[in-house]
């Protein structure tokens, strides 16, 4: 049975990674779990081009996201606190989600930063497609960043918090976002990726 594809059309079509001359042919593919929309996982038998074999690799498919750093119009940036049951704990991420199916990844950001944050902008960048991990094949996200960000209602997320742990949206300098997270609060893998993706050009806002 051939894996689900849970890119964008866009990915699919011009997203490829580059041929190096290694390529690993599967031999079998066996679906181990699935759990669609959010994740299928396999065991694939793999044929190495010098001949060797690895049997029962582990391929996990989950639905691409997106993530935004967004700067308010006074140079702070929105977090939203959200309890994260992998983790046991409630997480400090940047407004992210899945994208839906047949959704560009743009629209996502923007309706995520609304949902999540209460925010919405006007100023638009792409930073790029990231693999988060390529080990497994998983964890496909397209960063944004959207400048001169306005706070226009309440986040929506109330849904996803642990009880006594209400989703607060947290605003600090991106100067200091930069340097170090908040104390007190773990930070997400997802929003540690946006910051090495983006610091770059956020230190020159």
């Amino acid at each position: 049975m051939d894996a689900p594809d849970f890119r964008t059309s866009t990915e699919s079509e011009a997203g490829e990674a580059p041929d190096l001359g290694g390529a690993w042919k599967v031999l079998d593919r066996r679906m181990v779990a699935d759990r669609s929309p959010f994740a299928v996982i396999w065991d694939e038998d793999l044929l190495l081009p010098d001949g060797s074999t690895i049997t029962n690799f582990i391929r996990v498919d989950i639905v691409p996201f997106a993530i935004v750093f967004a700067q308010l119009e006074d140079g702070r940036v929105p977090f939203v606190r959200q309890y994260r049951q992998a983790i046991g704990r409630v997480s400090l991420e940047l407004p992210a989600g899945h994208i839906e199916k047949g959704e560009e990844p743009l629209h996502c950001a923007q309706r995520e930063l609304l949902e999540e944050a209460g925010a919405v902008s006007d100023d638009w960048q792409f930073m790029g497609h990231y693999v988060l991990e390529a080990n497994r094949g998983c964890g496909h996200a397209h960063l944004f960043l959207a400048r001169n960000a306005r706070l226009v209602s309440l986040p929506e997320v109330a849904a996803v918090v642990a009880p006594g742990a209400p989703v607060a949206m947290r605003a600090t300098s991106g100067s200091r976002l930069l340097r170090q997270p908040i104390s007190g609060t773990p930070a997400s893998v997802s929003v540690a990726s946006s910051w090495s993706a983006s610091a770059a050009s956020c230190a020159r806002l």
